[in-house]
């Protein structure tokens, strides 16, 4: 660069910097002006501005919260009793040997990712689905193959979403030639086996019966002989606002009977907060339903769909249900009880400041870092024993627990959720 070229750019910055600062100057003198024509009137009218009071200060904060309660939005928040604290220092939920620990192994992670679900068959195969619509099979050697997907056959993860499919809970017939797979975006399918043709049985969005709501927010099934129940969390609530619908706590969730034969779909129970695990009592007279965020499992009955409470005050939010060989039910809960927590749940406009004014990212501050499945006894509902993984990061929130041919199988409630095991003997569990 010349000397002379520099020195021109230099004057060229000077005048640049010169034309700021005098455009600068004139918009303080404008200011200026304002301000001074404000005094003026102000002295002719006899009145002076005065400077913000604390009593104004608090007039504004109860105008504001005035404001609030009489414009609640779309939250409704209905109350929970969830009774007395957990007693985590005795019994048969006291932590310590017990422990989901170290001998967990994350099945194929490269492979299954998502994993909602999965069935085994009698000859100890199994199904399992994953977030991006596939369905696997694993006979437990090898690696598992994709047999159908929900969706779209060419989304591979990390593709997700309405056009893949998200499948969520599964159920085999008796002559596991059909598994019914239920999926968020897809509704009820039927996939036949092993060709892995799909079958759409109930999609969403549709009525099922006059004066009822359109499908919505399908969350789990079970099969009981020829009919399929499925909970729908929510009929005001899409899937998508999980995070609200568990705040909210209401009632406005219901079990649906898919009749396997007939394809026709009624109303069976409603009337429930959040359902969401499923599974037949061991007399096989009820189903049991997980009310997940009032931290309870309710019994509806299956001659007729009423419902009666089974087991309140759970020690944490039950996810999901499944039958322990020796009887009675395995409950995977990814939250558990905090006097925290049952201070937000018991209080509706605790819940509702929440959901106005805490990002959902800092909610998980008020749970406690802990996974916990427990196995409760099939006549009592009392729990007989537990699990527990107290550093939360063994299984990321866990969703769902099944003890199968000495083992207990994982999924969890995350974006990372894996398929996960731990061999029961290892801890004198059978």
């Amino acid at each position: 660069m010349s000397e002379g070229s520099g020195a021109q750019k230099r004057r060229a910055v000077s005048a640049a910097a010169a034309a700021a600062a005098v455009d600068d100057n004139a918009r303080a003198a404008i200011v200026g002006r304002v301000m001074e024509e404000t005094e003026r009137r102000l002295a002719e009218s006899g009145k002076r501005p005065k400077p913000p009071s604390v009593f104004r200060l608090y007039l504004a904060i109860v105008a504001l919260l005035v404001g609030y309660f009489l414009f609640p939005g779309r939250l409704r928040p209905e109350p929970v009793s969830v009774g007395p604290p957990v007693d985590w220092d005795s019994g048969v939920l006291a932590p310590g040997t017990h422990a989901i620990g170290p001998n967990v192994e994350h099945l194929f992670p490269k492979l299954l990712h998502g994993v909602d679900d999965f069935v085994f068959t009698k000859s100890g195969s199994m199904y399992i689905n994953s977030v991006e619509g596939a369905i696997w099979k694993w006979t437990g050697k090898g690696q598992p193959v994709v047999i159908a997907h929900v969706g779209n056959k060419s989304c591979v993860f990390p593709e997700t979403g309405p056009e893949c499919g998200r499948p969520l809970g599964m159920a085999l017939s008796d002559d596991e030639r059909t598994l019914f797979v239920l999926d968020q975006f897809h509704g009820l399918s039927a996939v036949s086996l092993p060709a892995g043709h799909i079958e759409r049985l109930l999609p969403i969005g549709v009525t099922v019966q006059p004066g009822e709501p359109n499908t919505k927010f399908l969350n789990e099934l079970v099969r009981v002989d020829d009919a399929l129940y499925i909970t729908e969390a929510s009929t005001r609530w899409e899937p998508a606002d999980e995070y609200p619908c568990a705040l909210e706590c209401g009632r406005h969730g219901r079990v649906l009977k898919h009749d396997i034969t007939s394809g026709k779909t009624t109303v069976f129970a409603k009337g429930l907060a959040m359902p969401n695990g499923i599974e037949v009592s061991d007399d096989g007279q009820h189903l049991l339903v997980c009310l997940t965020p009032i931290v309870s499992i309710v019994k509806v009955r299956l001659s007729d769909g009423a419902v009666s409470d089974y087991k309140t005050s759970m020690p944490g939010m039950p996810a999901s249900l499944t039958r322990h060989p020796s009887g009675g039910h395995v409950v995977g809960m990814g939250t558990v009880r905090t006097l925290t927590l049952d201070y937000v749940l018991e209080r509706p406009w605790v819940r509702k400041m929440i959901y106005k004014f805490m990002p959902t990212a800092l909610v998980p501050l008020l749970e406690k870092t802990h996974n916990l499945c427990v196995h409760m006894d099939g006549e009592s509902g009392d729990i007989v024993d537990s699990w527990h993984d107290e550093t939360g990061r063994v299984v990321d929130k866990v969703m769902q627990c099944t003890v199968h041919d000495g083992y207990m199988y994982f999924t969890s409630h995350s974006a990372n959720s894996r398929l996960s095991r731990m061999r029961l003997k290892a801890l004198n569990r059978t």
